[in-house]
């Protein structure tokens, strides 16, 4: 089993270790990791400009055949940056951006994904075990780019409902799942403007940007542990809390949930709150200070800019709190967006500056489909 690959010139952090891309290709300076072909390589190239932004690969079938309706995006060389355990690696999906300049549009379009192992045997295809499914996305429907993600639930010790699977790398669908899953060699997109039909020839112009292996789409930050701007009074908190507070801890925030704006099912989580007393989620636009905060009350204000108020919750005697899921529509929050959260609370008795309230550290998601 390899370890995934991490190459670069594409990995992308966020301000802690969690990660928002575990691998992207965007073809710059003609790099190709995995030499990703888009039906076939004769029709195939590298643009230095017109992507999204920059450099993309091109497929151009109008100076030779036609082609039927569908296209296969492939890579055809690994292992790559995109090979490895996808499930060690937190990674909870796939994506690329598309430009259909010339060719067949339909309302009835699919995409179908694959993720595949190759047994060991990467020139031969007939051994191979793989995972796939047609996720809920409609195919392009006019010029521009457009990004598509898809969800992949590597987290799932079952085959998820929706997915087929095949080859004879274990017995039954949830013994294939978690032997690809764990082992990824290559990943696939199928782009099928007419899936009931056999094969209609067309022309194609179509660009191909940012391919993508993604991971969780939240990060903490703007710890008040002494790893970036210094609590007002010497307060620090343990690592990764936010201010000491009253209790002698500092409070916590996390989240869980995919980002996913139709999905809708983020859900942050406050600890080390004071029990009984109002806390308030907030989110912004801008990370403070450059994440590292500045500081307000007992604790460091981490969000700003746009803020929006998110809800007050009242901690049980634990300290604990939760906000969500259903948190888009009062957000206000689109696609592709970053918002930085925080939680704001009172401390009334015995806070360590005297401000009677405090701040968790701040979390930042970048939203998706």
């Amino acid at each position: 089993m390899r370890a995934l690959v991490l190459t670069s010139f594409c990995f992308v952090a966020l301000a802690s270790a969690t990660r928002a891309q575990v691998w992207q290709e965007d073809f710059t300076n003609q790099t190709n990791d995995g030499a990703w072909e888009v039906y076939w390589s004769n029709y195939n190239q590298i643009w230095a400009g017109g992507g999204n932004p920059g450099y993309y690969l091109r497929l151009d079938t109008t100076g030779g055949s036609q082609t039927c309706h569908f296209l296969e995006i492939f890579p055809t060389s690994w292992p790559a940056g995109f090979s490895g355990d996808w499930r060690a690696a937190g990674v909870t999906g796939v994506g690329l951006d598309v430009n259909e300049l010339l060719g067949p549009t339909s309302a009835s379009g699919e995409w179908r994904v694959r993720i595949g192992n190759d047994n060991n045997t990467p020139s031969d295809t007939s051994d191979d075990c793989w995972v796939e499914f047609v996720p809920p996305v409609a195919t392009p429907q006019g010029t521009g780019w457009f990004a598509y993600d898809f969800a992949v639930p590597t987290a799932s010790p079952t085959l998820p409902a929706g997915w087929d699977f095949g080859g004879s790398c274990g017995v039954g669908g949830d013994a294939v799942w978690n032997a690809v899953i764990q082992d990824v060699d290559y990943w696939r997109v199928r782009l099928d403007t007419n899936p009931l039909a056999f094969c209609q020839f067309n022309h194609w112009t179509l660009g191909v940007d940012n391919l993508r292996v993604v991971g969780p789409s939240h990060a903490s930050y703007c710890f008040g542990d002494g790893s970036g701007t210094a609590c007002p009074c010497g307060n620090a908190g343990a690592p990764g809390e936010g201010c000491q507070n009253s209790s002698g801890a500092g409070a916590q925030l996390a989240a869980s949930g995919s980002g996913g704006v139709t999905q809708d099912d983020l859900v942050f989580d406050g600890a080390q709150l004071l029990p009984g007393q109002p806390a308030l989620l907030f989110a912004g636009v801008n990370a403070v200070n450059g994440g590292n905060g500045t500081v307000f009350g007992d604790g460091l204000r981490c969000a700003g800019g746009s803020v929006v108020r998110l809800g007050v919750r009242v901690p049980n005697a634990s300290g604990q709190a939760t906000w969500g899921p259903g948190l888009a529509a009062s957000g206000g929050w689109s696609a592709g967006d970053t918002r930085h959260f925080q939680g704001w609370y009172r401390d009334p008795s015995g806070s360590p500056c005297g401000s009677a309230f405090n701040l968790t550290h701040g979390v930042t998601v970048v939203m998706t489909p």
